[in-house]
């Protein structure tokens, strides 16, 4: 079977979570290239967590599970600028975050993952996946609501 982008790095990242080797026409290392800012709403979950970003036109909401409680379950609103292939998140502490485009697939990767891993020559789905954390958010079509109240709906449950 051939999957061609952006869904083949979604299943390396879906095979690679589930143990499965797929059947692809895919490099074993994807690398990882610059991509300017868009809006839209990224998504990172895993497990334990789940993190929403949307961008708008300089404006942000964010929901993570490390505020979520603080703020009632509301996002964390505030301004972000854009620069070049990244955007600072202007709230409290700034926090830069850079956008990559993978196979085809629009990504944004928080300070510590670029930091920690983006600057290797060649990145495979696994490391991607281990990385994990809300550190590395992909783009989706859903809503943010959408996604934050599925979330709070899968882990009652549990």
């Amino acid at each position: 079977m051939i999957i061609n982008p952006p869904f083949r790095f979604f299943a390396l990242i879906v095979a690679a979570w589930f143990g499965v080797v797929p059947m692809v026409d895919a490099q074993p290392n994807l690398v990882p290239r610059p991509a300017s800012p868009q809006n839209g709403v990224y998504i990172a979950t895993t497990r334990a967590r789940t993190k929403v970003l949307e961008l708008n036109d300089g404006h942000f909401r964010l929901w993570e599970d490390a505020n979520s409680s603080a703020l009632g379950g509301q996002p964390l609103k505030g301004e972000y600028s854009a620069s070049g292939d990244s955007i600072i998140l202007n709230h409290g502490k700034p926090r830069k975050w850079v956008f990559r485009s993978i196979d085809g697939l629009l990504t944004i990767w928080s300070p510590l993952a670029a930091e920690s891993i983006l600057n290797l020559p060649h990145l495979n789905p696994i490391e991607i996946m281990n990385f994990g954390d809300g550190n590395i958010l992909v783009k989706t079509n859903r809503q943010p609501e959408e996604v934050w109240d599925n979330r709070k709906r899968n882990q009652s449950h549990e």
